[in-house]
C-alpha cells in the first residue's frame, strides 16, 4: 500500500509539475503574443509615417516642379518679347539703312549731274 501512495504522490507530483510546465509556457506564449502584436503595431505606424512622408514628399516635389514650370513660363515670355522687339529694331534698322543708301545715291546722282553740268558749261 506504501507504494502504491508513493507512486500516485509520484504521479501526482508529476501532473503538478506537467500543469506547472504548461502555465508556465501558456504564459511565455501571451507574453510572445503581446510582443507580437506590439510589433505590429508599431510596423503598421512606421509604415503610416513612412506614407504620410512619401505623400509630403510628392507635394512638395510637385510644388518645386509648378514653381519651376511658372519661372521657366514667365522667362520664356520675357526672351519672347525681347526677341520680337529686337526684330523690330532690326527691321527698323534695315528700312533706315535704306532710304539712307537711297538717300545716298540721289546725292551722288545729283552730284555727277553737277559735275557733268559745271564741265559743259566750262567747254
Amino acid at each position: 500500500m506504501q507504494q502504491r501512495d508513493t507512486a500516485l504522490q509520484a504521479t501526482q507530483a508529476a501532473i503538478s509539475k506537467v500543469v506547472e510546465d504548461e502555465l508556465a509556457l501558456s504564459a511565455e506564449q501571451r507574453g510572445y503574443k503581446l510582443s507580437i502584436e506590439k510589433a505590429q503595431q508599431i510596423h503598421e505606424t512606421l509604415i503610416a509615417t513612412i506614407e504620410r512622408f512619401n505623400a509630403e514628399l510628392r507635394f512638395v516635389e510637385e510644388q518645386n516642379l509648378q514653381a519651376e514650370f511658372e519661372r521657366l513660363a514667365a522667362r520664356h515670355e520675357l526672351l519672347a518679347k525681347s526677341l520680337k522687339q529686337t526684330e523690330a529694331q532690326v527691321s527698323s534698322a534695315a528700312l533706315e539703312g535704306k532710304k539712307l543708301e537711297s538717300a545716298a545715291q540721289v546725292a551722288q546722282h545729283l552730284e555727277q549731274r553737277s559735275v557733268n553740268v559745271t564741265c559743259l558749261k566750262t567747254r
